[in-house]
């Protein structure tokens, strides 16, 4: 019976506590909110705090994404800076939120220490597809029996088109490559890429050694999507700078300290990697 009674009191209790709580955002973003704070087994002051020393033992990258997809959009602020009742009252999540914004321009000092855990893996992964490239250029500008099986091909070439126009040609256009397996014998069974083997075979048996190790590498690479990389690379520097000019009147606000000194840093590998580019590219 005793145990009847404090069940029942204590469930009245927890009813009444619940109707005092105020919900600011919908319940969507509260579950969700929910969920990522609760990764972080710390209270919202502790979260805050992190966030202006920049202190990434607790905010590793995963946790510092998952803030910046927590972070309160504009619409919110403005209506979690107007709640001006007891914000003991506010459920945990909607605290949360209130007290993120308190700190200013929070999604782009998230976006800068996300950069900083990202930058070196991203940085190294547009140098290695670049220098991928590079060396299969090497490769097929040096390459003896690449410049020998051109000079087969142009003669093979010019001896089918004859004394057509097209015949008696100094040379070719590379996409002209692309036709030797279109171009058939009457049987219509070889094409002209199998007479190019057996010529090769016959009369110049060295290049059966014919390779380009190299160049078979880059064809696993986009150029476009490692200058989009790179691309991305920069422009999150510029938030980077942005924010860095900034002032920052909280003395508990390390921000510049932190990572001023890998805007220096990332900014020149950048600009390295962007001379790099350019020198494949001609």
């Amino acid at each position: 019976k005793f145990k009847k009674v404090e069940t029942k009191k204590l469930t009245k209790k927890t009813a009444k506590a619940a109707d005092d709580e105020v919900h600011i955002v919908d319940g969507k973003r509260q579950q969700n909110v929910g969920i990522g704070i609760s990764r972080f087994r710390v209270g919202h002051e502790e979260i805050r705090a992190a966030i202006m020393k920049v202190d990434e033992t607790l905010l590793s990258l995963e946790r510092s994404k998952s803030l910046l997809l927590m972070a309160p959009t504009d619409d919110e602020i403005q209506t979690l800076q107007a709640y001006t009742g007891d914000l003991a009252k506010l459920t945990k999540e909607d605290r949360f939120l209130y007290e993120m914004t308190t700190i200013p321009r929070l999604s782009n000092r998230l976006k800068s220490i996300v950069l900083k855990h990202t930058f070196d893996k991203d940085a190294l992964d547009i140098r290695q597809k670049m220098r991928v490239v590079r060396d299969a250029c090497v490769e097929v500008e040096q390459s003896a029996d690449l410049k020998k099986m051109l000079e087969i091909i142009l003669a093979v070439g010019n001896y089918v088109n004859g004394s057509t126009p097209r015949g008696g040609a100094w040379g070719f256009k590379l996409d002209a490559l692309a036709k030797l397996e279109t171009i058939k014998e009457n049987n219509g069974k070889n094409t002209l890429i199998h007479y190019l083997v057996h010529v090769s075979e016959k009369f110049y048996p060295e290049l059966k050694r014919f390779a380009l190790p190299r160049a078979e590498l880059a064809k696993e690479v986009s150029l476009t999507e490692a200058h989009a990389d790179l691309r991305n690379l920069s422009q999150g520097l510029k938030i980077v700078r942005n924010e860095l000019s900034q002032p920052h009147p909280e003395k508990s606000d390390r921000f510049v300290n932190e990572i001023q000194s890998f805007e220096l840093k990332a900014s020149k590998a950048v600009a390295e990697l962007e001379d790099e580019f350019n020198t494949v590219l001609t």
